[in-house]
């Protein structure tokens, strides 16, 4: 998104312009520890991206065990000192 910037007091923020469109159920940005974008000198009328694959589609849920005394499982499990 852009919007027009008018300064003074107070700061004026014009409405929001939509910069471009992306499907995101294909593509998937990575942000961190970076940001993942930025304007490409020198004329910024560029737009760098870094995205990698989205990946394949996750497995479907087929099994949920639920433990009802999952605390005491999990001391059970877990050495004391």
């Amino acid at each position: 998104m852009a919007a027009g910037v008018t300064p003074g007091t107070p700061l004026r923020i014009g409405s929001l312009k939509r910069l471009f469109e992306y499907d995101q159920t294909k593509i998937a940005f990575v942000c961190n520890p970076a940001r993942c974008y930025d304007v490409a000198p020198p004329d910024g009328q560029s737009f760098y991206a870094v995205q990698k694959d989205a990946g394949p589609e996750p497995l479907p849920v087929t099994h949920v065990h639920i433990l009802p005394i999952w605390f005491a499982a999990l001391k059970a499990r877990v050495p004391t000192r």
